[in-house]
């Protein structure tokens, strides 16, 4: 067998979750990074005709070296992630102030250096990405001798929220012990049926390890949820919708935004709970004039 020339480019992906063919399709850039000791010119002539499609489409191709490339996917990760938790936390202090935070949201999002994507508040960011690649950051820095002090408070907020939203279910509720919450949302977004570091499973977990009796359905994820909760199968039920889900409960929590729960019968989900305590962890509802009319409601960022 004879000597093999091979070249290792490295082309790192951004695509997200339930959109990976549209974002596929229509990249915001193209990034190829190549070992400094390879023949870059012969590597360039190769990746244009593997990305022919997308020159005519003048999409940019970004080239430079491997270590580039590989740090520039965790940066675009950890930066969403930064502003994520930063909304989050904004979020926080609006409900002290009185202000209201899909104000701030808006107002910060028409400023064209900031932007208005990854700023609408809720229960942090989950998944298969943003957890792994900001842990992938601050293990990149350790090994470095380098301290990222920004990445590491980003990721300590995000896990710190959940304890902060569990605090205020029980200022509002008195206790949860004893009580039935249900929970609508599984996955970590909609339109996918992944529960990797999901907000809405630490949630279910929280509650149920101080004594709640937890009710749950989602349209995509409960088949995966029952695997992860086997060892919770005595404190957790199962429901076929969301009107099941609401029936009998204390409080109801919405933690993932499916359409399918904007477009509910509020009316119909009051009259089946026990009690009618519902925490918008989405603020799906948050503009709804009559919500207030039904429910002792608790969205986030709003006093």
């Amino acid at each position: 067998m004879g000597n093999l020339n091979v070249s290792v480019i490295s082309n790192p992906e951004f695509l997200r979750e339930g959109k990976a063919v549209y974002d596929f399709l229509n990249p915001d850039r193209i990034v190829v990074g190549i070992d400094e000791n390879d023949n870059k010119e012969k590597i360039k002539k190769e990746i244009y005709k593997i990305y022919e499609y997308f020159l005519k489409k003048q999409i940019p191709i970004i080239f430079t070296n491997l270590e580039t490339a590989e740090l520039s996917k965790y940066s675009s990760n950890a930066f969403l992630s930064v502003k994520i938790s930063f909304i989050n936390e904004m979020a926080m202090l609006s409900e002290k102030t009185g202000a209201n935070i899909e104000d701030v949201s808006k107002i910060m999002g028409f400023d064209h250096r900031i932007g208005n994507e990854f700023l609408n508040a809720g229960l942090g960011f989950g998944g298969s990405c943003f957890p792994k690649d900001t842990l992938a950051i601050l293990n990149i820095g350790k090994n470095n001798d380098c301290e990222m002090s920004i990445v590491n408070s980003t990721v300590k907020f995000n896990d710190d929220l959940k304890d902060i939203l569990i605090k205020k279910i029980k200022n509002k509720l008195g206790s949860v012990k004893g009580k039935t919450i249900s929970i609508l949302g599984l996955s970590f977004k909609p339109e996918t049926d992944d529960i990797r570091e999901s907000p809405a499973i630490k949630i279910i977990k929280k509650l149920m390890n101080v004594g709640a009796k937890i009710k749950v359905y989602c349209p995509r994820g409960m088949e995966k949820t029952k695997k992860e909760l086997e060892n919770y199968s005595d404190c957790i039920k199962y429901c076929k919708n969301e009107y099941e889900c609401a029936k009998n409960s204390d409080c109801l929590i919405l933690t993932t935004e499916w359409e399918q729960f904007k477009n509910m019968d509020l009316e119909k989900i009051k009259n089946v709970m026990k009690s009618n305590y519902f925490f918008d962890f989405r603020n799906m509802f948050s503009d709804n004039e009559n919500i207030r009319n039904y429910f002792h409601y608790y969205p986030i960022g709003r006093n």
